[in-house]
């Protein structure tokens, strides 16, 4: 799955250099991909190596002094602090391997047909400027080995939710909405009424399980990276948390999975007052079950009719699979991409594959798609080549 879709070569003429402190930087232009972006989060992978040999500079990355600036169409820059992180990769080395994942905010509105262009200012360590370090807002705060229901968690607060992390079931616990709501509510016991509960309840990956090992594998100002696998090591996952969702990346599977939503949309289960919501507009009282391929694109969301936020979940890559919904016991929704009706077939084979899980703020249908596509709708990303400092 292409997140961002990253194509390498000229990415507009040169402009006028943001700050002489910095001798090298490199044109990042993004395109919305013909949604309507809402603070979008932008993945690209950077090899800053690979950047400095195109100018000529030898050394080790300045990596504490990353800049990231956004110019307008005529090539001024319009803001200074642009939020970002740089991500380092699992076989890092400043001098030898300066890559990484840069996770950079196209913060505001950007319309559908509207580019965003950015430059991004390195250097190596040991040169004679000063440089001022960028000033970030946290919007990701992570709390690792916290007690949750009787086991070693990881705790991620954002302003659109708080999540609780298992990390020996490798699975989400609780996950709390701006009013402190939870929509899981998982507890050590009653099945249906606690036990059961969970995202994405695939394979082990449950909470209340211990048959894997995770841990906070990258963590800064816009997002976290949780890192999970089997004991056995058959089986491998990220979930990568940012602002307003979080994703899960399959990465490793032996045999097939469902992937789950057990819980309690609002806090609690109404058969009366919640529902789930299709892609196509179709609406449904959780009190009727259902089953068979949902259309694409493969998403839903979960309401309450007393709340105005939503809770939607996402299967990025289409299949023919069945997925099914039905309320258990007036206890806990059971829905499933990949599930066989009532139970308990898994279908979905593949790896890698990727799903998304975030709230909305809005119940109206026109309102939670437009919130969707912006979570799950892929750009497009130009990267120019490096240019250096003229003296």
């Amino acid at each position: 799955m292409v997140f961002a879709e990253v194509l390498i070569g000229a990415a507009g003429p040169a402009g006028p250099w943001w700050n002489p402190e910095w001798h090298a930087r490199v044109r990042i232009e993004v395109d919305p991909g013909g949604v309507v972006r809402y603070s979008k989060p932008v993945e690209i992978e950077v090899d800053f190596t690979a950047l400095l040999k195109q100018v000529g500079l030898e050394g080790r990355l300045d990596e504490i002094n990353l800049r990231l600036v956004e110019l307008d169409r005529q090539y001024s820059v319009v803001d200074e602090q642009v939020p970002f992180q740089f991500d380092k990769s699992r076989d890092y080395d400043s001098k030898t391997n300066a890559a990484g994942r840069l996770l950079f905010m196209c913060t505001g509105s950007t319309p559908a047909d509207k580019n965003r262009i950015y430059e991004l200012y390195f250097d190596t360590v040991g040169t004679f400027r000063s440089k001022t370090p960028a000033r970030i807002e946290p919007q990701v705060s992570v709390s690792d080995n916290i007690e949750h229901e009787g086991q070693l968690s990881i705790r991620i607060a954002t302003p659109s939710a708080t999540y609780y992390y298992h990390k020996g079931g490798a699975g989400f616990a609780s996950l709390e909405d701006r009013d402190r709501l939870d929509w899981i509510g998982y507890r050590q016991c009653c099945e249906s009424g606690g036990e059961y509960r969970g995202i994405p309840n695939l394979w082990n990956f449950h909470p209340g399980e211990d048959s894997c090992l995770s841990k906070v594998e990258s963590w800064g100002p816009l997002g976290a990276r949780l890192h999970s696998w089997s004991l056995d090591e058959k089986w491998e996952c990220t979930w990568d948390i940012f602002p307003d969702y979080a994703r899960l990346n399959l990465l490793k599977v032996d045999g097939t999975y469902w992937f789950l939503y057990e819980g309690i949309p609002g806090g609690s289960l109404e058969v009366e007052r919640d529902y789930n919501v299709l892609s196509t507009g179709l609406r449904r009282s959780i009190a009727e079950s259902w089953h068979g391929d949902l259309p694409a694109p493969e998403w839903l969301y979960f309401g309450d009719d007393r709340i105005k936020r939503a809770l939607f979940l996402v299967h990025l890559e289409d299949d023919v699979h069945s997925d099914q919904f039905w309320q258990m016991r007036r206890e806990m929704v059971v829905f499933g991409f990949g599930r066989e009706y009532p139970c308990c077939g898994t279908y979905m084979d593949l790896a890698p594959a990727h799903f998304i899980v975030g709230f909305a703020e809005d119940s109206v249908f026109s309102g939670v798609a437009s919130q969707v596509n912006n979570a799950y709708r892929p750009i497009a990303v130009k990267i120019g080549t490096a240019e250096i400092l003229q003296q």
